[in-house]
């Protein structure tokens, strides 16, 4: 199962397994969103993969209940072939509730992240 392309990035999002062994940010300590991480959210949001820009989100803050609608989005909207104008909704609510807990954390580099979506 490989959970990166040629590029580094997410192939299929939903291989990525439960328990991986991806280094999470500690936003508390650091104050800082790691750059590589908002290059590759601007990466999929450049090409409208919106889904995995959130999901992206999701997985390097650790959010696992986020995490998991996320791939249950990705799923739904991969079953259907396209995006129902209700799950845009959920997933809007989702990265807006992701952005405010960075927000809290106090990261520095704040605006570049919510620039990057």
């Amino acid at each position: 199962m490989s959970i990166t392309n040629n590029n580094g990035y997410i192939a299929d999002p939903l291989d990525i397994p439960v328990n991986d062994n991806y280094h999470y940010a500690n936003l508390s300590k650091t104050k800082m969103f790691p750059e590589s991480d908002i290059r590759e959210i601007e990466y999929h949001t450049h090409f409208n993969a919106h889904n995995l820009s959130v999901l992206h989100l999701a997985r390097v803050i650790d959010n696992k209940p986020a995490f998991k609608i996320m791939k249950a989005i990705i799923t739904i909207h991969e079953t259907l072939g396209y995006m129902p104008p209700g799950l845009m909704e959920v997933r809007r609510e989702i990265l807006e509730k992701l952005l405010m807990l960075c927000k809290c954390a106090g990261i520095e580099n704040y605006d570049a992240l919510n620039g990057a979506f």
